[in-house]
């Protein structure tokens, strides 16, 4: 009976260690979701980009303007048509989970050619996440500035 017992439990270990943290999961989905939406947004398909995005979704520019879902479009194709070459390299990506909502934080540093001069932008991202029907989707987009 003890040796019962005693492989049950090693089952039950082996197992446990095993199985994949549904928080790892999140964030691996949620990292996944921000690279195919940087790459939306690099390629200036703007339409793709809010396809990653909620209906409740919300952009807040580095000048303080806040856009809807409907009004994002327009404003980074006003704002970002004269750039071409668009690269982005993500850095120090922290990602914190919850059931439903999760918040990312991260660096972007763009890199594009503007009217036919190189140039580059550090900014720094806060990304809120909503999960729905399995799906996580971007709801809060605030970019900012970076001087360090």
């Amino acid at each position: 009976m003890k040796t019962k017992i005693v492989l049950f439990a090693i089952l039950l270990i082996m197992l446990n260690c095993s199985s994949e943290n549904p928080q790892q999961s999140d964030q691996l989905a949620i990292q996944q979701l921000i690279k195919d939406y940087s790459k939306a947004f690099n390629a200036k398909d703007f339409p793709g980009f809010i396809s990653y995005c909620s209906n409740d979704f919300m952009f807040f520019s580095l000048d303080g303007q806040v856009f809807d879902r409907s009004s994002t479009v327009p404003f980074l194709e006003r704002i970002i048509d004269h750039w071409s070459d668009v690269h982005s390299e993500l850095n120090d990506l922290e990602i914190q989970v919850d059931d439903t909502l999760a918040l990312a934080r991260y660096q972007l540093v763009f890199t594009f050619i503007s009217k036919g001069q190189s140039g580059s932008m550090k900014s720094l991202i806060t990304a809120g996440f909503v999960k729905s029907s399995d799906q996580w989707q971007l709801s809060h987009f605030h970019m900012s500035q970076s001087y360090r």
